[in-house]
């Protein structure tokens, strides 16, 4: 037996080939280093390992019995020949829990590392799914809830579990990491939901004008416009021509509401003309019970706030259509082509604008116009030919026509800005659409 020297720092780490311990001080500086680059290799192929593993046990959770039960057998029979072989094959359940407990720090942090990164990188629906995922990991002993924990999600902290003796720098990234999916689900939450409403939406088959003109049917609304405040959500009404009563919602209030549908109580149609309420006309001219009463109230609010919301939104596709029936191109012809004409162009999403004076930054919605392409004498014309009365400022300086150059040049400064932008939006929108007719 080689004795060691207790002036050097000895240090035990397993071979690529067979995870056995090997003393590096044992081997010549060459030897060592053929080992050590082995080791650097073999920590990536064990994170791949490691998910591949833990992909398989998935699967097999989301399988039937019967297809579990074939899975297993041909594990087993695997395990018996490599055996007869004298070779090891595990499962992948014992390789994890082997590898997660490996006595050689490297190989254990990485399969923790890999093992956790899984998990935090999944693709959730919902916050609900991303906050079950956590609570598996709790259940499992991966993680624990800690107020001093590094990991934070929801409002959350958790701490890793000490068998991983991970170092700051990889608690650091799976940190990052979490925090994404916590994004991920929010996003998805907020998808999710206002698929729902939207569905509720498409439901109305009635106009404002409608609603208040006596015609029967179903009227749809969101009580929030752009989830700008609560209680946010999406409410269908049927109404016989003299009252409404609540049919179908989704949003904060639904409880409330399917407890209102049970009543059978219907709002009077003139009620929603009022533009307040005294606190006791449900209970005293309407004669309503203490908590119909409530109800009743908090369905007129509804109703009222969303019925503002929707005069907006119809007010503005009304203008929207007026603004097409005038064009005569396209937005591809006319910011693509170049094409003499009239078009409608639109902004997608707000518009952020430093406007004069100081002021702070003004979000800009719903940014639509007329714009006219016209010949000139040296080079083509462009001006407005219409706008919303809300975009007056933001287009003070643009009132007449001017010589266009090129990417715009020579207009006035905010049609230019807006005019590339939208220029950029229809021509990623041009692309996407060439991706999928390729495709398909």
């Amino acid at each position: 037996m080689t004795k060691k020297n207790p002036d050097v720092d000895a240090f035990e780490v397993p071979t690529l080939e067979s995870l056995q311990v090997v003393d590096l001080e044992l081997l010549d500086p060459a030897k060592a280093a053929e080992e050590a680059e082995k080791l650097q290799k073999a920590i990536p192929r064990l994170k791949e390992k490691t998910v591949i593993n833990l992909s398989w046990l998935e699967g097999m959770a989301r399988q039937n019995q019967l297809a579990r039960e074939l899975a297993e057998a041909l594990i087993k029979k695997q395990k018996e020949k490599a055996a007869k072989k004298g070779q090891e094959l595990l499962h992948p359940r014992e390789w994890l829990q082997k590898h997660l407990n490996h006595e050689f720090g490297p190989f254990r942090r990485a399969v923790w590392s890999a093992k956790l990164e899984f998990f935090f990188s999944k693709e959730v629906s919902s916050r609900e799914e991303a906050e079950k995922l956590m609570e598996n990991l709790c259940q499992d002993g991966s993680l624990r809830e800690n107020e001093e924990g590094s990991l934070e999600i929801f409002g959350k902290h958790y701490s890793i579990s000490e068998e991983a003796k991970l170092d700051e720098q990889e608690v650091s990234r799976l940190a990052a990491i979490l925090s994404n999916l916590g994004r991920k689900a929010e996003r998805a939450e907020r998808y999710s939901r206002m698929s729902r409403w939207n569905a509720l939406l498409e439901k109305g088959n009635l106009s404002t004008a409608d609603l208040f003109q006596g015609k029967p049917g179903l009227y749809s609304v969101l009580t929030s416009e752009n989830g700008s405040r609560k209680p946010q959500g999406a409410l269908v009404v049927k109404s016989d021509g003299k009252g409404v009563a609540p049919l179908q919602s989704d949003g904060d209030f639904q409880k409330d509401m399917e407890e209102l549908k049970r009543t059978g109580k219907s709002l009077l149609l003139h009620v929603l003309n009022w533009d307040t309420i005294s606190p006791d006309f449900f209970t005293q001219r309407a004669r309503f019970g203490e908590q119909e009463a409530k109800l009743m109230e908090k369905f007129w609010q509804l109703l009222k706030t969303g019925i503002e919301h929707k005069k907006r939104r119809e007010q503005l596709q009304s203008l929207r259509e007026d603004y097409d029936k005038r064009a005569t191109i396209t937005p591809e012809e006319f910011l693509l082509e170049g094409k003499i004409g009239i078009c409608r162009l639109e902004h997608e999403g707000p518009w952020e604008w430093h406007n004069p004076g100081g002021n702070p930054p003004e979000r800009l919605r719903n940014v639509f116009f007329l714009i006219e392409r016209r010949e000139g004498k040296e080079a083509p014309l462009v001006g407005l030919v219409d706008y919303p009365p809300w975009l007056k400022q933001f287009f003070a300086d643009s009132q007449d026509f001017y010589p266009e150059g090129e990417k715009f040049e020579g207009l006035p400064l905010n049609l230019a800005k807006v005019l590339r932008s939208i220029w950029g939006q229809v021509k990623k929108n041009q692309q996407i659409q060439q991706m999928q007719t390729t495709r398909s």
